[in-house]
């Protein structure tokens, strides 16, 4: 097995073993690589394990594989498996080495299939789509409340039906492989909705055919009417948003390189701000620090000096030093964004946030102690220091979220 070819490999395996087994474990660690698969299931569900394992090391070829069947040592489990019968064994064994010979042959040939994949994504104030969006490899739509919805509160909103095409070994090897981008579309659609999105569950992953797929997710749609009259719910205007969709997904998918891992990267902290806001109410630091993460990856860093110092214990310190702090950074680059009145605001803004808050809890969790204690009122009347010392929490955190999504949105558009 050639050195590029492994991974690959690997995923051969699997497909081919979930043609007439199921997957149990898998392990990958010391240069191992491992798996365990339950055949042969009988009327009351125990199966006979089997087992293929292979040396995985990046620079090195596959030379050889090991194979087992049976319920013997870390396959003993007899409550969900069986010992095989003779004639079961060898037949496995057969099945076993015919596994990893056409494994070693597809995957050193490179072969792989395309496929297409579709997703539900949920969140609570995320935009919907009245009309189907094809965008740049992605298709859109909005999705009915789950059949359950009614039983599990008021949380529980139509979704959003997003369609991929990745290149997979088979319909469940594609799920898998085509997590990387749905994450992209997780990513790109709380942003747009500035509400915390999530992959919720696959909907279904097919041999490539995009116009059928289309069909197919299109047929599961919520009907137009219906997915307009939830679009009031969403945080952000979908007539206002909604049109840019395909000419903003465009702009992240055209990012190469360094400059598309910092885009991605301020995405997922300012996702990371809103799904702690959505989760609990007193922990916000963390969601400052998320939003201050955000700004600190889409902004350029902090200026370097490379000159020499020198101390008087250590002695030279040849490596440089910063020439600003993150926070001056931080407000040379907003300072770009913004006019001079919406800069000074701010900058008041950021500095009581990032002294406050994201350096206090970053620092020996030095934050205000009503987050340790529970907050019991928006307006703490019974502490004049948490009172009159600075912003409401609430406010606070929807000031941080609207000057971050602007200096992404902003950074996202710049002409490169």
């Amino acid at each position: 097995m050639r050195p590029v070819a492994k991974l690959l490999f690997a995923r051969h395996i699997q497909s081919l073993l979930r043609k007439f087994a199921s997957p149990q474990s898998s392990s990958w660690g010391d240069g191992e690589f491992t798996l365990v698969f339950l055949a042969d299931r009988d009327t009351r569900g125990a199966g006979v394990p089997v087992f293929l394992g292979w040396k995985m090391l990046k620079n090195d070829s596959i030379n050889e594989a090991w194979a087992a069947v049976g319920t013997d040592g870390s396959l003993s489990q007899p409550q969900t498996k069986r010992v095989p019968t003779h004639d079961e064994r060898a037949s496995l064994l057969r099945k076993l080495e015919e596994v990893v010979r056409t494994s070693e042959r597809s995957a050193n040939a490179g072969t792989i299939w395309k496929f297409d994949v579709a997703y539900r994504l949920e969140g609570s104030q995320i935009l919907y789509p009245h009309r189907p969006i094809e965008c740049d490899g992605g298709y859109i739509v909005t999705l009915p409340r789950e059949p359950d919805a009614e039983t599990k509160g008021w949380g529980h909103n139509p979704g959003v039906g997003v369609l991929l095409s990745v290149e997979a070994t088979d319909d469940q090897d594609a799920i898998a492989a085509g997590w990387e981008a749905q994450f992209e579309l997780v990513l790109f659609w709380t942003f747009l909705s500035s509400s915390y999105c999530r992959a919720m569950k696959n909907l279904f992953s097919v041999k490539s055919n995009w116009p059928n797929s289309k069909r197919q997710l299109a047929a599961l749609r919520l009907p137009e009417d219906q997915a307009k009259a939830f679009q009031s719910y969403s945080r952000r205007a979908a007539v206002a948003v909604l049109p840019k969709v395909r000419r903003t997904w465009k702009v992240i998918k055209n990012r190469k390189g360094n400059d598309k891992v910092r885009l991605l990267t301020a995405l997922a902290a300012y996702r990371t701000a809103l799904e702690i806001q959505s989760r609990t109410y007193h922990t916000q630091s963390l969601a400052v620090v998320a939003y201050m993460a955000a700004l600190e990856a889409i902004l350029p860093q902090p200026r370097r000096c490379h000159g020499q110092v020198v101390c008087d214990i250590c002695g030279d310190l040849p490596r440089g030093h910063n020439a600003e702090s993150h926070l001056s950074a931080i407000l040379g680059g907003v300072r770009g964004v913004l006019r001079k009145t919406e800069f000074q605001k701010a900058e008041k803004l950021l500095r009581y946030a990032y002294g406050s808050y994201r350096s206090a809890y970053v620092h020996s969790a030095r934050t205000p102690l009503q987050e340790h204690r529970g907050s019991r009122s928006s307006m703490d009347l019974y502490d004049s220091e948490l009172f009159w010392g600075g912003y409401q929490e609430f406010d606070l955190l929807y000031k941080l979220d609207e000057l971050t999504h602007r200096v992404i949105k902003h950074k996202m558009t710049e002409t490169r």
